[in-house]
């Protein structure tokens, strides 16, 4: 199989399920998440987030919207 970016529209559904989790209650913009090996392995428009560094889901949004990040999409 030959490596493939994450598509737009994935990042746009995973920005969705994460929308309805905070509005469940679910989850917080302020929740703290850690980087996996496979983030900080992520190729093309990336954050450039490494293996165990943390950010708030607030900043993993900004990400994911705004940047096109295919780190903060992992």
């Amino acid at each position: 199989f030959a490596a493939r970016h994450l598509a737009s529209m994935t990042k746009v559904m995973t920005a969705y399920l994460v929308f309805e989790a905070l509005e469940r209650g679910e989850i917080t913009r302020d929740q703290m998440l850690t980087a996996s090996p496979a983030v900080a392995r992520q190729t093309g428009m990336r954050y450039g987030l490494r293996n165990g560094q943390q950010i708030s889901l607030d900043e993993a949004l900004h990400c994911l919207i705004a940047m096109s990040g295919n780190d903060c999409a992992v």
